[in-house]
């Protein structure tokens, strides 16, 4: 982690989407998820399943809590900007704090200053997860025509 590039990146100046960790907790790696991707029965969607099922047992076992997919969420974003629901802000990265150095702090209400970022405030998960299935389901197309 590199807290001061985030603050320099944050108060660049270009239009800058926030994908937080509030927001991919909503991506939950959920029993019902892995049984979609399960049944796509294929050599990389059972690998994606192990993967998957061993993140939530470490998960579970520290947190409590089933694993979430951050990475999923920044990439779906990139792909189809609609998968999140948005709100202006103005973003800061703390550098000074000793317990919260490198956090970003957000104010939705513009008393730090005019809205530097749009942060993704809702996500639409199922559209996320019909996303990475169909994704599974393409690799595993290319896949058998180039092995064919």
């Amino acid at each position: 982690a590199d807290p001061e590039a985030a603050a320099v990146v944050f108060s660049a100046g270009w239009p800058l989407p926030m994908v937080g960790l509030d927001l991919t907790a909503q991506a939950a790696a959920t029993p019902e998820l892995l049984s979609r991707i399960g049944a796509l029965g294929t050599p990389v969607s059972r690998f994606v399943v192990d993967l998957l099922d061993h993140y939530n047992a470490n998960v579970g076992k520290v947190h409590g809590a089933m694993a979430t997919i951050h990475d999923a969420c920044a990439v779906g974003r990139a792909i189809d900007p609609s998968l999140m629901e948005v709100t202006p802000a103005h973003v800061e990265v703390e550098l000074r704090g000793t317990a919260t150095y490198g956090m970003t702090v957000t104010d939705f209400r513009g008393r730090s200053g005019p809205a530097n970022t749009s942060v993704a405030t809702k996500l639409h998960t199922e559209r996320l997860w019909d996303l990475l299935i169909g994704s599974l389901e393409t690799i595993a197309a290319t896949t058998a025509r180039t092995t064919a």
